[in-house]
């Protein structure tokens, strides 16, 4: 395993490379407020590809400068951390922030695209989601602990919120201490300005698309508008499940079909 951080695009990027030896690869790109660790369940399923995570700009343990953040500069990002590693092609996962990048990145670079897995994703905003994003902002500059009271119910169903409430509330103060207001402010402006709706079609690789059955962030409406415009696309419904698709009633099913999707692709 390499686990370091790099010059990337004139700032410091923290990243991680399971399985060096393989030439297949898997690039995992986190959500907003996240960062790599969030993919260690997931990572550890796959020993038989190269498996790549890295934090977004202003996230984990890499720099931003100011609130800096648009799809465009994240998707600039990957480009060159791809390039720095010379990975001429991979499988991208992206969950919600993470899959718009990696939907720019197909339109950008569909010839690196070997595919795509995304989770809770939008290729454009809604009014509603755009004043769900406001509330991000006003909750975000107050201070991270109601950024993450407020974002933490859009993710997880009420019986794990009530089951893992203490664990949970450790995980807040723990994160708390480590958040980077500026770069998760930066990722919440990346959003309104996003919209790649009618360039979707561009993309021709095979794409797996995985939607919550209840997540309010990224309702199914949003997502099968993905659906709907990339011909080669499979959409997966999770029942009972918000914007985070990756909890543990899901986590078989999903480590199953991407090892499915793995194998039609590689």
């Amino acid at each position: 395993m390499i686990q370091t951080i790099e010059k990337i695009n004139n700032i410091n990027i923290h990243y991680q490379i399971k399985g060096i030896e393989n030439e297949k690869a898997i690039v995992f790109i986190h959500g907003l407020s996240d960062d790599l660790v969030f993919w260690e369940p997931l990572v550890n399923e796959f020993p038989d590809y190269k498996r790549v995570s890295y934090d977004l700009r202003g996230h984990g343990r890499s720099e931003c400068k100011n609130d800096e953040g648009s799809i465009d500069l994240y998707q600039e990002d990957l480009y060159q951390l791809l390039n720095k590693l010379n990975i001429k092609e991979a499988v991208f996962v992206g969950l919600s922030l993470g899959g718009n990048i990696a939907l720019k990145f197909a339109i950008e670079h569909p010839e690196m695209t070997k595919g795509l897995i995304l989770m809770s994703t939008f290729s454009q905003m809604t009014s509603k989601l755009i004043n769900i994003f406001e509330n991000f902002e006003k909750a975000i500059q107050n201070k991270y602990e109601n950024f993450y009271d407020l974002i933490l119910p859009f993710c997880l169903p009420l019986y794990m919120l009530k089951t893992h409430k203490e664990l949970l509330d450790n995980l807040k103060s723990e994160k708390a201490k480590t958040a980077n207001i500026d770069g998760i402010l930066g990722g919440i402006h990346a959003g309104p300005n996003f919209n790649v709706s009618n360039e979707l079609s561009k993309i021709e690789c095979p794409t797996l698309i995985f939607a919550g059955s209840d997540d309010e962030i990224t309702p199914i409406e949003l997502q099968e508008i993905i659906h709907k415009n990339i011909k080669n696309s499979k959409m997966i419904i999770f029942p009972n499940t918000c914007h985070n698709v990756l909890i543990g009633k899901n986590k078989a099913k999903i480590n199953s079909l991407i090892k499915e999707f793995l194998k039609e692709v590689y």
